[in-house]
């Protein structure tokens, strides 16, 4: 895109700042998705409870926040709304899967 360029007409962003936001936001948001294994597997060492991640769900939604004012690329909070609610939304999904994990292990330990 660099031959387009003219004497008025100049780029405002470089291919390999593109390329620096581009792979910060993937691997922000590819990290980010792995909260409900990650969880699954500390659940599976060592038994969570649901209550203690639910009443962290203020600091989650604080931290989910501050993420996404790191990861978002403008500092309106519409974009940062954007990048936070899904990672809010996994969290809780995520504590509804050790919820029923756990229900499940508690069945099949009851079961024998």
């Amino acid at each position: 895109l660099n031959a387009f360029e003219t004497t008025q007409v100049h780029s405002l962003i470089s291919a390999s700042e593109y390329f620096s936001f581009l792979l910060r936001y993937i691997l922000g948001f590819g990290l980010v998705f792995q909260m409900p294994l990650v969880l699954l597997l500390i659940n599976a060492g060592h038994r969570l409870s649901v209550r203690p991640l639910l009443s962290a769900g203020r600091l989650v939604i604080l931290g989910s926040f501050i993420a996404a004012a790191i990861l978002s690329p403008t500092p309106d909070a519409i974009n940062q709304s954007i990048l936070a609610v899904p990672i809010i939304v996994l969290y809780y999904f995520s504590v509804l899967l050790v919820w029923w994990a756990n229900r499940r292990m508690k069945v099949r330990g009851s079961g024998k």
